[in-house]
């Protein structure tokens, strides 16, 4: 069984400037990270979401990163 959850970190783009972005985090069973997927969104929302759905649905984590598109387009 994996867990999905938001995490929140400060990033730098010569773009934008400093700002701050929510990424994905997977953990197994015994509660260690197995998979982690930074800047996904700036808004913690639309990240909360998607972990919501990956834990509803039981995903495995080879599908989030088709998850994590198909959610931004």
């Amino acid at each position: 069984m994996f867990h999905y959850s938001v995490f929140e970190e400060e990033s730098f783009s010569e773009d934008l400037g400093h700002y701050t972005s929510f990424g994905i985090e997977v953990t197994d069973s015994n509660k260690r990270v197995i998979l982690s997927v930074a800047d996904v969104s700036t808004e913690k929302d639309v990240v909360s979401n998607i972990c919501l759905l990956c834990n509803k649905a039981k995903l495995s984590p080879i599908h989030l990163l088709d998850v994590i598109e198909d959610s931004l387009l």
